[in-house]
């Protein structure tokens, strides 16, 4: 999949790549729980952890900033998002530099877009596997 980048003058609704869920069944052996535990924990940073990002950049708390942006990485690596885990990258980046500018701000709320964009699909898949 091709990473997307964050620009000024693309809209927020630009389109959002789905989520991968091929490797979830790998990192949880094919273990119906498991994964189901898996994508709770998911689901749960992916709800939580974007309002987090965008309070420590309001409050210019950098080192927060830093460590939540972290944390929603390690959350989110497995659904495979290219767009988003570049820009927690990026973000992460620019918070351990101490950049909290414009640019920073667009990422942010692009993660917040997508976060939203992705959480009726995580919820789906969720309700699916507590189904079989």
């Amino acid at each position: 999949m091709a990473l997307h980048k964050v620009q000024k003058d693309l809209p927020m609704e630009k389109t959002v790549e789905p989520i991968d869920f091929s490797g979830l069944w790998d990192i949880s052996d094919g273990k119906k729980n498991t994964l189901i535990d898996i994508l709770k924990s998911i689901e749960n940073g992916v709800r939580e952890y974007p309002e987090k990002i965008s309070m420590a950049f309001r409050s210019g708390d950098a080192k927060v900033l830093r460590e939540v942006t972290h944390k929603t990485k390690s959350c989110t690596n497995y659904l495979y998002h290219n767009e988003l885990t570049a820009l927690l990258q990026q973000i992460e980046k620019a918070a351990l530099e101490k950049k909290l500018d414009s640019s920073v701000k667009e990422k942010i709320a692009r993660v917040n877009y997508i976060a939203e964009s992705i959480l009726p699909d995580l919820n789906f898949h969720l309700e699916q596997l507590k189904e079989l």
